[in-house]
C-alpha cells in the first residue's frame, strides 16, 4: 500500500467509512488522472426515533470528512466543486420518539473556489402554520434538479438539463457561481 500524506489539516478518520471514500477520491485527483465527477454515500440519517445523539454523530462525520477534504486539496479549489445532497427529508416537529422522519425540509449544500457562497439560495418558504406542508413540513420551493443542473453547467459548460435529468426543464439560475 502507498503512503499517503493528508495535506492541510484534519483526519479523514474522523469521518469512519464516509471519511475513506473521500480520502480515496482525494488521492485520485492528486494523481491528476482527469477524475471530473465522484460521488461518496455517507449513512445514518434515517432517525425514526432517538435523533439528538444519532444525528450529531452523523453531522459530525460529514463535518470532519467535508472539511478534511477541503483541506487536503487545498491546490484544487479554483475547480473542485462539492455538493452535499439528501433525499431524506426531516419534518419541523419531532414525533413521540424524537424523531423527525420522513418529512421534506432539506438542504443542499455547494462548496468550491467559484461558489458565491456565504448565503442561501432559493426563496424561504416560510415558518407559519399556513405556510408549513400539513402543519408539519416545510414546502419544498427549490427542486434539486435545478441546483444540480447549475452545478453541471458550472463544472463542464453546456448542459442541456434533459439529457441528464429525464423530462426536465431548469428553472433561471439560482445564481450559485461567481462570474468569471
Amino acid at each position: 500500500m502507498i503512503p499517503y500524506k493528508v495535506d492541510g489539516t484534519g483526519a479523514y478518520e474522523k469521518a469512519g467509512a464516509f471519511g475513506g471514500g473521500l480520502k480515496a477520491i482525494a488521492q485520485l485527483i492528486k494523481m491528476d488522472i482527469g477524475l471530473t465527477a465522484a460521488s461518496v454515500d455517507i449513512g445514518g440519517w434515517d432517525t425514526h426515533e432517538n435523533q439528538p445523539g444519532r444525528f450529531k454523530t452523523a453531522i459530525d462525520q460529514l463535518s470532519n470528512g467535508v472539511g478534511t477534504f477541503w483541506n487536503d486539496l487545498e491546490r484544487y479549489h479554483d475547480r473542485l466543486i462539492i455538493v452535499s445532497v439528501t433525499e431524506f427529508g426531516r419534518r419541523l416537529r419531532s414525533n413521540r420518539s424524537t424523531g423527525t422522519d420522513h418529512g421534506r425540509g432539506s438542504v443542499m449544500m455547494v462548496l468550491g473556489g467559484s461558489v458565491a457562497g456565504g448565503r442561501m439560495y432559493g426563496p424561504w418558504p416560510g415558518l407559519s402554520e399556513a405556510q408549513l406542508e400539513e402543519g408539519v413540513d416545510l414546502a419544498v420551493k427549490t427542486d434539486y434538479r435545478s441546483v444540480l443542473t447549475e452545478v453541471l453547467r458550472a463544472h463542464g459548460g453546456s448542459v442541456s438539463p434533459g439529457a441528464v435529468f429525464a423530462n426536465f426543464t431548469a428553472p433561471a439560475p439560482l445564481g450559485l457561481f461567481a462570474e468569471a
